[in-house]
């Protein structure tokens, strides 16, 4: 679908948003508002973040199938330090320092705070239509892909609604932090703004 529709810097854009880890913290809070098994959701957003280092500099260099280089380096060094951050963090900070309503309110200001910050630095008061119609249409095809797949894996497994819900958010809802940091490395123009506005309609799909 990218391939046919987008190219250079979109295309490495969303080529870093699939490579990207899931994120944890939209995963989970949309997870608890569909009333799903956040257990669930908590256990593989965080896998995934752990297994990051491993497979997605490969996953990233496999998609990026018009020969950009990936700065496998560069994203080794910034997803090691995200997981020793929050390993320290973890240490450091007492179990119930942190109410479950403070992290409901920290969450969705995170991400307002990391959207604000792409928006504003990439541009998009001068992107054309056609380039908006092109990444809401491909946003928007990919989410439909997951949800297929996620019902197809419902039925073919049996596993429950509970269950199928924050699969679905896991796997559709990528990390934004680490796609950001992961796009520094690459001077394409749009990559960041494709990453943002990619971010900005899952949320809203959601």
């Amino acid at each position: 679908i990218i391939d046919l529709l987008l190219s250079d810097g979109a295309k490495i854009g969303f080529g870093i948003m699939l490579a990207a880890p899931a994120t944890a913290g939209s995963a989970i809070v949309w997870t608890r508002l569909s009333n799903g098994n956040v257990q669930f959701s908590t256990i593989a957003s965080m896998l995934s973040l752990f297994v990051a280092p491993l497979f997605t500099p490969q996953l990233l260099d496999h998609l990026m199938s018009s020969g950009a280089d990936v700065p496998t380096l560069s994203i080794l060094t910034d997803l090691v330090l995200i997981l020793v951050g929050g390993v320290l963090m973890y240490v450091i900070f007492p179990r119930d320092s942190i109410s479950a309503k403070e992290i409901n309110l920290a969450t969705p200001t995170a991400i307002m705070l990391l959207i604000y910050i792409g928006v504003s630095n990439s541009g998009f008061v001068h992107l054309s239509l056609h380039w908006i119609i092109q990444i809401v249409t491909v946003s928007v095809l990919l989410s439909i892909l997951v949800f297929s797949l996620v019902i197809a894996v419902k039925h073919l497994i049996g596993i429950p609604a509970s269950e199928a819900v924050p699969l679905y958010y896991v796997t559709n809802m990528k990390n934004l932090g680490v796609s950001v940091l992961i796009s520094v490395s690459y001077t394409e123009p749009l990559v960041l703004t494709t990453i943002i506005s990619y971010y900005v309609i899952q949320q809203l799909v959601s």
